[in-house]
């Protein structure tokens, strides 16, 4: 079984608590996968080989249905 390590909440003297992952897409070539995270109003990009954080990308308000389009 594969893990990624998603980001989490810090409050301080509390229990980190989930970013509220909410939508999964994969780029066409399974590389790289997207997750929205609504509680931090970002996309966390994951490397699949390496099970690694690539970026965490603010994009504003509850991000949620997320897609890969490929340009040729």
């Amino acid at each position: 079984m594969w893990h990624a390590a998603l980001p989490e909440i810090k409050v301080a003297g509390r229990k980190s608590i989930s970013t509220v992952p909410n939508w999964v897409t994969f780029t066409p070539d399974s590389k790289t996968v997207y997750i929205s995270n609504a509680g931090i109003r970002a996309v966390t990009a994951i490397d699949t080989a390496s099970m690694k954080v690539k970026a965490v990308i603010p994009v504003g308000e509850v991000p949620k249905r997320i897609n890969t389009l490929v340009m040729n």
